[in-house]
């Protein structure tokens, strides 16, 4: 973990330095520009990736898909599986601009699955979450960004045991912080910043 957390901060800072002198007025993306997103090594979910478009000027939509893959061996023999898999909408609303810093308004809703193979467990539920976060533009086509705020869940887990089957659901609220994401835009010509945002 401190291997990725260390690579994480080495890319951050490379792209700060090699952004810098470039950022003062650095144009945001323009309408119709299309983008991906991911996180980085050492976060809490950068296994998520996202595909966005610039609907406006202050407004991206994204679509934003979880995938977790994991094996584990147990004394050398056992091999148990585990697989998530999560899908939903997003949106942020760019408020503003602090020159190369944008803060927004961010909203998502997701729909998930989830599997276990030892014990034999299955998972749906659904969540929603929305917050502030901020978007950090070294250069017109790559960007910086973290968000945290309120989210809420709902799930319900299917358990066999012994030829029985427990259902259980549960249902939580609470607050959250996002991994630290990279967004590459692409397309266009990209849009100036204007200074009274």
């Amino acid at each position: 973990m401190r291997k990725t957390r260390n690579f994480s901060l080495a890319m951050a800072m490379t792209l700060f330095w090699a952004g810098t002198a470039a950022a003062q007025g650095q144009p945001l993306p323009e309408p119709g520009q299309r983008s991906i997103s991911f996180g980085l090594p050492g976060n809490l979910g950068h296994n998520t990736f996202g595909f966005w478009t610039m609907h406006s000027e202050k407004l991206n939509l994204g679509l934003n898909l979880g995938l977790n893959l994991v094996s584990n061996s147990t004394d050398g023999t056992t091999t148990s599986k585990v697989s998530n898999i999560s899908i939903g909408p997003a949106l942020r609303y760019y408020a503003g601009s602090l020159g190369p810093v944008v803060p927004f308004l961010h909203g998502q809703a997701d729909i998930r699955y989830g599997k276990t193979d030892q014990p034999d467990r299955s998972s749906k539920g659904f969540g929603l979450a929305s917050g502030l976060g901020a978007e950090w533009f070294p250069t017109r086509n790559i960007s910086i960004s973290g968000t945290t705020g309120l989210g809420f869940s709902a799930n319900w887990v299917s358990t066999s045991q012994g030829g029985t089957t427990i259902k259980t659901s549960n249902t939580g609220i609470g607050t959250f912080t996002s991994a630290l994401t990279i967004q590459l835009y692409f397309g266009g010509r990209g849009a100036a910043v204007a200074s009274q945002r």
